[in-house]
């Protein structure tokens, strides 16, 4: 089993090292038989490792959650690389086809293959704005925006190298995610000690205390009774349900996203609303940068082909539209659909009468994800220190509960 690991993985690392940190180069055929060779081999050993002890499964699934991280990870800077070659190659004026066929060794699995049918549209003669739109997977999910602006004469896409998200919006927003997946194993950790504790560490307590006849204080029974009431009614049925749910939506949820389907992506503009907005506010500065009606670039955005991705956000812009459309003030209605704070009105409505809007949008922007980013760092603080006084004072109770009668019983055999 340990000779399999390690040939497994000492293949894939040579593997690594011949092909190079960017894997421009490739083995072809015999490439993909070595790394099937090496994954048969990684497999194998992990199911002889499951099949020798049941708990070798939570060092299995920590990992292959783990793998899952980071291959998300990197296919996400994946795009944002391909994002700033296209980028790059607009503000120069070369062609986006050729700057993209010189780094597309870069590119592996998903990505790799949505970028390669990228170029082969460019190829074909698709507009640019048009390829991106159709190839949502080879970027970022806010270059769908910016191609929604580019469409049928819209913007020039070099726009976008000025209306870029800041260096480290992207790395707080992915440090936050990783925040809160630490929480959720966290969580999952202290509820699976505290089943094991009522389940069998106070039981095995409570039969050496009927062996040897021990008057217990009023803490250990109440211990006691807490766990006969998990054993003997529906909690323990409900559980196993749960777990058995939790475990069959945890599953599906890791293939969705082996596979790249984002089926939590509601969920995470909601949870990054304040990101998702930001890049709303810096199209809507591109918009006004480059002297487009703002009617026409708020429909462009909810209502076009390809449009912004945001579902949240895009049913915002929709009404902004039909407010415009109705004659109503563009901050009103952005005020209405909660694009903007109140407190922020003021600065953009002077901004507007200064001639300085799109610094204004970016600025309010910038201040928003800001703000957002502080305030979920308390929260996670604030929820951290409670739930780590609450499990200590339960691992406390247990102490006493349980150690408290071992003493005199250990005093009255002296």
């Amino acid at each position: 089993m340990l000779l399999a690991i390690a040939h497994g993985l000492a293949i894939q690392v040579g593997l690594r090292f011949a092909n190079g940190a960017r894997g421009a180069h490739s083995w072809g055929l015999m490439g993909s038989f070595l790394r099937f060779i090496s994954w048969t081999l990684l497999f194998l050993a992990g199911c002889a490792i499951v099949g020798m002890t049941f708990w070798a499964v939570f060092p299995l699934v920590i990992m292959a959650i783990s793998s899952l991280e980071m291959l998300i990870a990197r296919r996400e800077q994946q795009r944002r690389d391909s994002w700033s070659v296209v980028a790059h190659a607009a503000a120069a004026g070369r062609p986006v086809e050729s700057a993209m066929r010189e780094n597309l060794g870069r590119y592996r699995g998903l990505v790799g293959r949505s970028v390669r049918r990228f170029v082969q549209s460019l190829a074909a003669g698709t507009p640019l704005a048009e390829a991106i739109g159709k190839h949502p997977r080879a970027f970022p999910m806010r270059a769908q925006g910016y191609a929604s602006l580019s469409t049928h004469g819209g913007l020039p896409l070099a726009a976008m190298t000025a209306t870029a998200d800041p260096p480290g919006s992207e790395a707080l927003a992915w440090s936050l995610c990783r925040r809160f997946a630490y929480f959720a194993w966290l969580a999952l950790v202290v509820v699976a000690v505290v089943t094991f504790i009522m389940v069998a560490i106070v039981p095995a307590f409570r039969k050496i205390f009927i062996d040897f006849d021990l008057e217990l204080p009023g803490v250990s029974r109440t211990l006691i009774a807490m766990s006969e009431q998990a054993i003997g009614s529906y909690f323990a049925a409900l559980l196993g349900w749960l777990t058995a749910l939790f475990t069959f939506i945890g599953i599906v949820l890791f293939f969705c996203y082996l596979f790249d389907n984002p089926v939590l992506a509601r969920a995470t503009d909601w949870l990054f609303a304040a990101w998702r907005r930001a890049e709303v506010l810096r199209l809507l500065a591109a918009v006004i940068d480059h002297r487009m009606p703002l009617p026409d670039g708020i429909g462009r955005l909810a209502f076009g082909a390809p449009r912004l991705p945001y579902k949240r956000f895009t049913k915002r812009l929709q009404h902004c539209y039909a407010a415009l459309n109705r004659g109503d003030d563009w901050l009103d209605a952005m005020l209405e659909q909660k694009l903007v704070r109140a407190s922020d009105a003021e600065v953009l409505r002077a901004a507007e009468r200064a001639g300085n809007l799109p610094w204004a949008l970016r600025s309010v922007a910038d201040r928003g994800v800001e703000r957002a980013a502080y305030r979920w760092e308390a929260r996670q603080q604030a929820a951290l220190v409670i739930a780590t006084v609450i499990f200590a004072l339960f691992v406390g109770l247990v102490c006493v509960a349980l150690f408290l009668p071992l003493v005199s019983l250990i005093e009255g055999l002296v």
